[in-house]
């Protein structure tokens, strides 16, 4: 394993050619030792050091813990402060900053290594959980359908578009929510009882249960949804997290799918919604409908063409001008698309004519 860059931000020049030594005999490498708060952030990005040391007090327009938020915001680099000042204030306003320790000067050479150990191992510990935490939320987004993810309690920790959509519920308020508070399920051969969305305790491992309900959408509507409730185990057999997989579903009178005649009718109150100036309730009418389409249709069907069209316009109105612009982008590439298969189409028709004439 190579050894640590640590980065010195002291402006007392004797101070620093200390601390950059005694940090050599300890096998650490101090790539750039900087005396100004401004410098330090530059340097910060140009050398990349795993660890920064900062003073607090430093001379110049930027002062150590200015510095220190800096350089976490932009390179999420920890910062550990060097500081001869302990009064209860300067600590308040550097927890601000959120550093990862403290050394109060004059300190020992043991002190300093074991605040540069825990620190640097902290933040690689942080930096695991953000890469996973990212990866998760990078893929429950991609699955088709509506996903929430919750503890083994039902506290939500996870939500993605559609189930945004169809709850009514945004991520940032779902987040933390009890489940049975954000999907409201009504049973649909019960009339007015309220499904559990939690599974049953299990004996012979946990099972995936599925069953047809009515969700009870935060703006008051019905929606008649599938839903499905998978428990994802630990390596020693616990449950660590539940996922809810829900979709909207469409049965006519006589028991058969009646999908496109749903979608078209989901499409059609967007419509009367949009006419009549309620875009946000027309957007989850038109997204909803879109999400339907896609799932029998494929993402990639010219046929979408028509509905994206709407909804950017929707966007527009509600302000959202880069959704509008990227579903325009998604209507040109299935345009040409289309245009291209088009032609594609029109000369293999011109070949088998000329092969019919010879």
């Amino acid at each position: 394993m190579s050894a640590a860059k640590i980065m010195i931000v002291e402006d007392e020049i004797l101070v620093a050619m200390e601390l950059r030594e005694r940090l050599k005999d300890l096998g650490y490498i101090v790539p750039a030792v900087v005396a100004y708060g401004e410098v330090a952030i530059e340097e910060a990005g140009k050398h990349e050091p795993n660890l920064v040391l900062m003073d607090i007090v430093l001379a110049g327009e930027v002062d150590g813990i200015e510095a220190a938020a800096k350089i976490r915001e932009l390179y999420n680099i920890p910062v550990i402060y060097l500081t001869a000042h302990s009064d209860e204030a300067t600590l308040r306003k550097a927890k601000l900053s959120e550093p990862f320790g403290y050394l109060i000067k004059p300190f020992t050479e043991s002190e300093l290594r074991t605040s540069i150990e825990v620190a640097l191992y902290k933040h690689g510990q942080e930096s695991k959980q953000r890469r996973t935490s990212d990866w998760f939320s990078k893929t429950i987004s991609a699955l088709g359908g509506a996903i929430i993810v919750t503890d083994p309690d039902g506290v939500i920790l996870q939500i993605n578009a559609l189930a945004e959509v169809l709850t009514g519920w945004t991520k940032d308020e779902a987040l933390g929510k009890d489940m049975k508070e954000v999907l409201v399920l009504t049973d649909v051969d019960a009339g007015d009882h309220v499904c559990s969305v939690l599974p049953a305790p299990w004996e012979d491992g946990p099972p995936v249960t599925s069953c047809r309900s009515i969700l009870k959408a935060r703006n008051g509507l019905d929606i008649p949804i599938e839903h499905s409730v998978l428990p994802l185990e630990s390596a020693s057999g616990e449950v660590e997290n539940l996922v809810f997989s829900f979709r909207e579903y469409a049965d006519s009178e006589d028991g058969k799918s009646d999908w496109f005649s749903y979608a078209a009718n989901l499409r059609m109150t967007a419509a009367v919604c949009r006419s009549g100036g309620e875009y946000a309730l027309a957007e989850s009418y038109y997204r909803r409908a879109l999400a339907f389409l896609e799932e029998h249709l494929g993402a990639d069907n010219p046929k979408l063409a028509s509905i994206l069209g709407d909804l950017a316009e929707v966007y527009r109105y509600l302000g959202k001008q880069k959704d509008a612009e990227i579903l325009a982008l998604r209507v040109a590439r299935l345009g040409a698309e289309r245009k291209s298969k088009g032609m594609r189409s029109g000369q293999r028709h011109v070949s088998r004519h000329r092969q019919a004439a010879d």
